[in-house]
Order: structure tokens, then C-alpha cells, then sequence
């Protein structure tokens, strides 16, 4: 499993935070898991493949034939 540091702006944060405390998401990590889960679905879904990330974390995004 890998690692992410994600910065956003506070006003965002707060809101997610907010999330949290009302019980829709366990934590903040847990909002960024699922909206991601949610974004490679749409993708899938949209006939993309595969993403691919390289060690500079530069992305490709492979489109099904």
C-alpha cells in the first residue's frame, strides 16, 4: 500500500472536517480514499484502462483500444 500527502486549501479542509464530525466519513483520509475510489470508477467506466504513475509522478492514462 502506498503513501500520499495531499495539500489543500484550509477552507476545503474544514469542510471535510466537517464531513468527519458528522459521521459521513471516518476521516479525512477516508474522504480522499473514496473520492478516489469514485474518480477511477468514472474513469473505468469512460473506457480508460489504466493510469499510469511513474517514479517523478508524472501520469499516463492508457485509453482502451
Amino acid at each position: 500500500m502506498g503513501a500520499v500527502k495531499v495539500e489543500i486549501p484550509d477552507g476545503m479542509h474544514r469542510e471535510i472536517k466537517e464531513l468527519v464530525r458528522l459521521g459521513k466519513y471516518r476521516s479525512v483520509a477516508d474522504f480522499f480514499y473514496v473520492a478516489g475510489q469514485k474518480e477511477l470508477e468514472r474513469l473505468r467506466n469512460n473506457g480508460v484502462r489504466s493510469v499510469l504513475i511513474d517514479s517523478d509522478g508524472d501520469c499516463e492514462v492508457v485509453q482502451e483500444g
